[in-house]
């Protein structure tokens, strides 16, 4: 991806495989904690998060777009990534 980010706007923490348990899915957990994430974020007066994720894990591509995520760059090969970002 070849575009570049002003990291004093931009949130660059990161979450390492964010998954919620199969019998903890679909009452909200993994929303509350996108929207904790998002409140981290602005905090500090950041105006952008980015995030990757892979066509292949099931669910995620749908959930962050569901979160307000927008699909900026979609690779295709054998990794399938996605990039996405949303603005605070």
């Amino acid at each position: 991806m070849e575009q570049h980010y002003n990291n004093s706007a931009v949130c660059e923490n990161s979450f390492e495989e964010p998954f919620v348990d199969k019998r903890c899915r679909r009452i909200g957990i993994g929303s509350l904690l996108v929207k904790e994430a998002e409140r981290f974020c602005k905090r500090p007066g950041y105006r952008l998060i980015y995030l990757h994720t892979h066509k292949y894990l099931p669910c995620t591509l749908n959930f962050w777009q569901s979160q307000g995520f927008m699909v900026r760059v979609d690779e295709s090969g054998p990794l399938q990534t996605v990039h996405l970002e949303k603005v605070l």
